[in-house]
C-alpha cells in the first residue's frame, strides 16, 4: 500500500508472494504518509522467508483485524516488522488485534521492529509488553485443505464466531456476515450445514434439525 489515505484491503486471499505478503508504507524512503489503513478479514498464506507484514515509514492509524496469517515455513517465521525510526511500534499507531497467527512449525517468532537495535520477540511478549495482538490467537486456523488451496474454515476452527464487527457485511464469496452469532475471522464465513431428518412415528410426520 503506497502513500494514501483511508485505504482498505478486505476479504482477500493473499498467498505465495515472492517476498512480503503485505508492505504498508512509503518504500521510497521519503516518509510519505500512509494513514488510516484498514486490513480486515483477509487470509494470508505465506510461503516466502521474508516478512509477512512489512510496516515501513509514514504509517499511522493501521487497523489489522479479523485476519488469518499462516506462515508455511521450516525456518523461523517472520510475521510483523516495523521498519521505523523509533524503538516502539506505537509510533505507527497500529492496532493488530483480533487475528489468528500460525506457523507450520509452531514457532511464534518474530514480531518487532527493525532499527539500529533490531529488537524482535515472540507472540506472547508482543501481546504483554506492547499491547498488540489483543484478543488474538496463535493457533492452527483449521483450514479445510490448505495444501490444496482451500482456505475455508472447517468445523471446530478457532476462527468461527470469534471475529469483531468492522463493518464488512459479506465474505470473499459474497456470503452474508455473520452466519453465526458473530463474524468469523479470515476471508470466508463458515456456512453452518443444517440437516433435516424426517421421522414417521405412529403416523405423525415430524422433523428434527
Amino acid at each position: 500500500i503506497a502513500p494514501s489515505t483511508r485505504a482498505r484491503i478486505s476479504n482477500t486471499i493473499i498467498k505465495n508472494m515472492a517476498l512480503y505478503s503485505l508492505t504498508i508504507g512509503d518504500s521510497s524512503g521519503n516518509g510519505m504518509p500512509v494513514t488510516d489503513v484498514e486490513i480486515y478479514h483477509n487470509t494470508i498464506y505465506h510461503t516466502a522467508k521474508a516478512w509477512v507484514v512489512n510496516v515501513i515509514q509514514g504509517v499511522h492509524g493501521l487497523q489489522f483485524k479479523n485476519n488469518i496469517v499462516f506462515s508455511e515455513t521450516t525456518a523461523i517465521p517472520h510475521f510483523v516488522r516495523y521498519l521505523v525510526d523509533s524503538s516502539s511500534p506505537g509510533t505507527t499507531q497500529s492496532d493488530f488485534n483480533n487475528n489468528i497467527w500460525w506457523s507450520s512449525n509452531g514457532n511464534t517468532n518474530k514480531f518487532g521492529w527493525e532499527n539500529e537495535n533490531e529488537v524482535f520477540f515472540d507472540f506472547a511478549h508482543w501481546q504483554d509488553h506492547y499491547n498488540q495482538g489483543r484478543n488474538s490467537l496463535f493457533t492452527a486456523p483449521g483450514f479445510v485443505d490448505a495444501a490444496g488451496g482451500n482456505y475455508h474454515l472447517k468445523k471446530g476452527s478457532k476462527g468461527i464466531d470469534t471475529g469483531i464487527n468492522v463493518g464488512i457485511i459479506e465474505d470473499h464469496e459474497g456470503l452474508t456476515r455473520p452466519q453465526g452469532n458473530k463474524v468469523d475471522i479470515g476471508a470466508f464465513e463458515y456456512l453452518q450445514q443444517k440437516s433435516s431428518i424426517f421421522l414417521l412415528l405412529r403416523g405423525v410426520l415430524s422433523r428434527t434439525e
